[in-house]
């Protein structure tokens, strides 16, 4: 049950910090990373406590982080409300 409700709750969170991300928002942003190390940390757990096989749940989520990292200035945080990072008009 316990895993089960985590599944659950890494997946709507997922969703619903896509769209945050895709739209362009400081929240889905810092999210997105913020649940792919959650996610990351339950793998560990679960590896340890159930199945060795969840190693595997590990891969996405830190390959998300790294390139949320290395694209972060192509993310339009805003300046001001209308301009990117580099100036350039959304």
């Amino acid at each position: 049950m316990f895993i089960d409700v985590m599944f659950l709750f890494l997946g709507l969170s997922g969703v619903v910090l896509t769209y945050g991300l895709l739209i362009g928002k400081r929240w889905g942003y810092a999210g997105t990373i913020g649940i792919s190390a959650f996610t990351i940390v339950f793998d560990v757990w679960a590896m340890i406590a159930v199945q060795p096989t969840a190693l595997l749940g590990l891969v996405l989520p830190a390959v998300f982080i790294v390139y949320l990292v290395m694209r972060r200035n192509e993310f339009c945080f805003g300046v001001r409300s209308n301009e990117c990072v580099g100036g350039v008009r959304n």
